[in-house]
């Protein structure tokens, strides 16, 4: 029951509530927090950025749909094309690092430009 209202909660501040500020302990929790609103989605997230200070303090990161990005052809031969899962889809959440390692998300962006996988299939995601 813990996780059923969990994923409910999860959902309803994502999708309805868009303006509140969220603030989150470590990049960690941030991330395990945007895994399970990906997988309840029917999407799986990838790390995308990151920047440090020059003492190698983080300031920056950023996760996306692992779809993000544009397929890249490695092969000159025209039947070794290798299937390609980019579809150059923007769905992101972006943070900053502030005091004592905390992240607050500075931007979201919810839209994806292909279809995500169904509930039953959320199993399979990673």
């Amino acid at each position: 029951m813990g996780d059923e209202l969990e994923e409910h909660l999860l959902e309803n501040l994502i999708l309805r509530n868009s303006q509140i500020i969220m603030i989150f302990d470590t990049t960690v929790e941030l991330s395990q927090f945007y895994k399970l609103y990906g997988k309840l989605m029917g999407f799986e997230i990838i790390k995308r950025t990151s920047r440090k200070y020059e003492e190698g303090v983080l300031k920056f990161v950023s996760f996306s749909c692992s779809q993000n990005g544009k397929s890249r052809c490695k092969s000159r031969h025209a039947f070794k094309l290798r299937p390609t899962t980019k579809k150059n889809c923007k769905a992101k959440v972006s943070v900053i690092v502030i005091r004592d390692g905390k992240c607050k998300v500075s931007s979201i962006v919810y839209e994806h430009n292909h279809e995500l996988n169904t509930p039953n299939k959320a199993r399979f995601l990673k």
